[in-house]
């Protein structure tokens, strides 16, 4: 054997004599997941329960610093409607015998305002001692899915809108206070939903009979992803297709969800919806604002696709309601028009009302009742109404475009 050679060896066997006897078991990993714990007096007692059923790092003052933490993280504040998943790891050397330690790892995900699910991982022989707090903590207690259905689409949030990524159980629940125990994981182009089970919110459950929820805020780029939705032994596998003006889903595989495919067009930058109520009887009214708002700096029509769902009627459009679209090229454009649609609403109590809605792209609203009585015809008119704005400077249109208002 060569000099080199014996120094290779005797670098390979200092390597194997460094090693602690304790971490050649990490090589037997196992785990356990608790879902859906509450992250008040539960969380605590689970934790608390595995500091005093393994020896090491992982003491009981370090288990009630985990809870605070946790505590904190899962508070009802941090949430918007559609939150992200919180995640936390930790790390300690702990044992169960004294000539032998280990890594434990315990992770920490939200999956609801004061919800965990909680990941402990460690060599059999430290599973197999929390193994024996868990059932002392209760069982899962999450109901199985049997069909869900999924919607992706597009809502108004400040500063720009938001892909929101909807699942619900096709079961009905007797209230309002299920939620879906879930998990994402998303790469690059491709999303993986683990749908754990059903668990009741914690709180007063309202009295009404309903799916059981699971809404989410997606931050995906315009682009075709891969979509894996599972839970149990079944998976389901879609495609999202987004461009900077449609959202569509396709599905190929449909034995766990039931896919929302219609093509949903999204809200197109620096657009606004002048919504006219009661047209039926105030269509001259919706028609006169309709062109005031067409003459005014900055603003100009809008026309969506005819296919496709128009975000801003995603709902559905109601009978007694009217609606334009309009882009603005600046946001000082739209909040210019608010000095002047102040003023449709003439606070008459007298004649008919008529509400006239502007709401642009990112939910900034602003909305006018104007009133009218009748002509000596017995007809409603609101001429007075857009008299009053005629006669307001700013609200001018230009020089030439005033034949609407007059």
């Amino acid at each position: 054997m060569t000099r080199a050679q014996l120094a290779a060896l005797a670098g390979v066997l200092g390597m194997a004599l460094a090693t602690p006897p304790a971490l050649a078991s990490q090589e037997e990993a196992d785990s356990i997941v608790v879902h859906w714990i509450d992250a008040g007096g539960p969380l605590r007692q689970l934790l608390s329960g595995v500091a005093a059923g393994v020896k090491g790092a992982f003491v009981p003052e370090e288990a009630e610093r985990v809870h605070r933490e946790a505590w904190d993280l899962s508070a009802p504040a941090r949430y918007s409607s559609h939150p992200q998943q919180i995640e936390r790891s930790y790390s300690y050397l702990a044992r169960v015998r004294h000539d032998r330690q280990s890594i434990l790892g315990i992770g920490l995900l939200t999956t609801h305002p004061r919800r965990f699910d909680v990941r402990f991982k460690s060599t059999a022989d430290i599973i197999k001692a929390i193994r024996k707090v868990v059932p002392k903590q209760g069982p899962d207690s999450l109901a199985p899915i049997d069909r869900v259905r999924l919607v992706l689409k597009e809502e108004k949030a400040a500063y720009q809108p938001r892909l929101v990524l909807t699942i619900e159980t096709v079961r009905q629940y007797s209230c309002r206070g299920y939620s879906i125990d879930y998990d994402l994981r998303q790469d690059a182009d491709t999303l993986r939903v683990n749908l754990h089970g059903v668990g009741s919110t914690p709180g007063p459950c309202p009295a009404a009979v309903g799916p059981a929820l699971l809404s989410r805020e997606l931050r995906l780029n315009h682009r075709d992803h891969t979509v894996y939705i599972s839970h149990g032994k079944r998976t389901d596998w879609l495609f999202f297709h987004i461009t900077d003006s449609t959202l569509a889903v396709t599905s190929r595989e449909s034995t766990l969800v039931e896919a929302d495919q219609r093509l949903r067009l999204r809200y197109p930058r620096n657009s606004f919806a002048f919504r006219c109520g009661n047209p039926a009887r105030a269509g001259s009214l919706c028609k006169e604002v309709d062109e005031w708002l067409a003459q005014q700096h900055g603003i100009t029509r809008y026309s969506f696709p005819d296919s496709g769902i128009n975000p801003y009627q995603a709902r559905g459009a109601r009978a007694d309601e009217a609606f334009r679209f309009f882009s603005y090229d600046t946001p000082r454009s739209f909040e210019y028009l608010r000095l002047c649609f102040d003023a449709l609403d003439n606070g008459n109590p007298a004649g008919e009302r008529v509400a006239l809605t502007l709401e642009d792209w990112v939910g900034n609203t602003m909305t006018a009742n104007a009133a009218a009585g009748k002509d000596s015809a017995g007809r409603y008119s609101h001429r007075d109404v857009l008299g009053h704005v005629a006669r307001i400077p700013v609200c001018r249109p230009p020089s030439g475009r005033e034949e609407s208002l007059e």
